[in-house]
């Protein structure tokens, strides 16, 4: 297992299912190509997170309007929440065009041994398989290289699409809550899914 420090140390590992391959920090599958966020990002993730249809599902977590400051401090914190060992964020990208096209992230509990698994896609990107592939290669990373005892999501119950790709990857329901959701202040029903590792090896097994 890669052992993670405040810098995040370069991994060199090649997975045999998937295809996957990471190195510093940079996941590569069938398709797509996870990569760090880095300053030149800024412009990509104005003209693809600027859409009330994307934050209205992010509770928060992506405003709108999203001009270019809110981007630019986006990538800050995801940088310095790297170098803490806090999350791990990738911007998504297809290998043959490299343009952005979303975002995923781990962040970790205050043990380094669970998670919370976020993402989001630009529009034109919908309903196209994307968020499955790059969403197994990050959990492939959790459990198989940081150790990860358990990975959970939390999707707003009027969200169908996210729920079928929790449920394709092996999540299982936990519980629902209702509470005010951070952008419009409705009040919503959010839906707590998880999957723990010993669940993900025998799925992994059966693939």
């Amino acid at each position: 297992m890669c052992k993670i420090t405040g810098l995040w140390t370069m991994f060199t590992s090649c997975f045999a299912k998937c295809n996957i391959v990471q190195n510093d920090f940079e996941i590569h599958s069938n398709k797509l190509i996870l990569r760090n966020v880095n300053p030149l990002d800024s412009e990509g993730l104005v003209m693809l997170a600027n859409d009330r249809s994307i934050a209205d599902m992010m509770n928060g977590s992506i405003p709108f309007p999203y001009p270019s400051d809110v981007a630019d401090k986006w990538i800050e914190k995801h940088h310095q929440d790297n170098l803490n060992s806090q999350a791990m964020s990738w911007i998504i990208t297809y290998k043959d065009k490299k343009a952005l096209i979303g975002s995923i992230q781990l962040r970790l509990d205050e043990s380094r041994k669970s998670a919370r698994f976020s993402y989001w896609l630009g529009k034109p990107y919908w309903n196209q398989g994307i968020t499955t592939e790059a969403a197994r290669s990050v959990l492939k990373f959790g459990f198989e290289q940081l150790g990860l005892d358990k990975i959970e999501a939390e999707v707003f119950q009027r969200n169908p699409a996210s729920r079928a790709v929790l449920l394709k990857l092996g999540f299982i329901f936990q519980e629902s809550t209702i509470k005010e959701e951070k952008l419009d202040h409705r009040i919503e029903v959010f839906e707590l899914y998880s999957l723990e590792s010993q669940a993900y090896f025998m799925q992994e097994r059966c693939f």
